[in-house]
């Protein structure tokens, strides 16, 4: 029987990695095998996680469904296409994102990770953020890399051990970089994910990017109540909160927590999300009138340079 490491479910279910270690964790709805502490998926697992996502879809919740036999999943459901055989591992391919000097780093990067080489990794690291502005290092640099290591974990080629060891590094970079850029005297906007929503590597990115913009940015980190939130924003009279979250069928709470924290805000003070997209979550979203920031892209258009 195949099985398949998290990021591949991930791929074909719509669900972040996270959600779907919540739903085992929180609701026993799949039992993964374990290799060398690493989670592997079965075809049935995949399955049973596709009629899951179908049923919350539908306007179930997860606390509600996670224990029912697939035929009542699906039911409940709304997918029609779970019977398709899982697609084969894709080859690792470079990204369109960087060019030719960018693509020969990483590749070099990926060959040290594989050995461990660790502190080789640091360096070439900390030499193309010396070469590059904070934006172009994350684009050209931090994103293509963080795809090429997520392609590289599909194909079992990377421990979880190595994929830690570069995204906290990479992590750490990106916080440095906020003590050598000029102070700016835009609008303030605070970061922060709420409680539970520890997915903070894109939010960094954005924070980082809106001081390069030309804006005040206070971050607060990941995993803070929502309380809290409101009260550092109303206080520090921020213009923009600005959360990452995950799919909102981890967190039942998600959107009468949002809801409230939008209705508590200073009047003029927006309030906008970002993180893994679902269909169920942006059409919530919608409800409130609260915009959801798909990628750094979209981030980038939605706060133009401050002039």
């Amino acid at each position: 029987m195949d099985h398949y490491p998290i990021r591949y479910i991930s791929q074909h279910t719509g669900l972040t990695a996270d959600c779907i270690r919540a739903w085992e964790k929180r609701y026993q709805a799949i039992s993964p095998k374990r290799q060398s502490g690493q989670r592997l998926y079965s075809n049935e697992d995949l399955r049973r996680l596709q009629l899951l996502k179908g049923a919350i879809d539908a306007g179930c919740r997860i606390s509600q469904i996670s224990s029912l036999p697939d035929e009542e999943l699906i039911k409940l459901g709304k997918s029609n296409v779970i019977q398709k055989p899982i697609p084969k591992l894709k080859k690792l391919r470079p990204s369109k994102r960087q060019g030719p000097i960018e693509n020969q780093l990483i590749s070099e990067i990926l060959t040290l990770m594989k050995g461990y080489q660790f502190h080789e990794v640091s360096q070439k690291i900390k030499q193309m953020a010396a070469l590059s502005n904070p934006e172009s290092f994350i684009e050209r640099v931090v994103l293509p890399l963080l795809e090429q290591v997520g392609l590289e974990w599909e194909h079992q080629e990377f421990s979880i051990a190595q994929e830690h060891f570069l995204t906290n590094f990479l992590g750490q970079i990106i916080g440095g970089m906020f003590n050598f850029l000029p102070t700016t005297s835009g609008p303030t906007i605070l970061f922060a994910t709420p409680s539970g929503h520890r997915h903070e590597f894109g939010l960094l990115s954005a924070a980082l990017i809106s001081v390069t913009r030309g804006y005040q940015t206070i971050y607060l980190g990941c995993d803070i109540p929502v309380p809290d939130i409101l009260s550092a924003a109303n206080e520090l009279e921020v213009f923009m909160v600005v959360l990452a979250v995950q799919p909102v069928s981890t967190d039942d709470n998600l959107i009468e927590n949002i809801s409230n924290l939008k209705l508590r805000l200073k009047p003029g003070v927006g309030l906008c999300l970002g993180g893994p997209a679902f269909p169920e979550l942006i059409q919530q979203l919608e409800e409130f009138k609260i915009p959801y920031l798909y990628d750094l892209e979209m981030f980038k258009r939605f706060f133009p340079k401050v002039t």
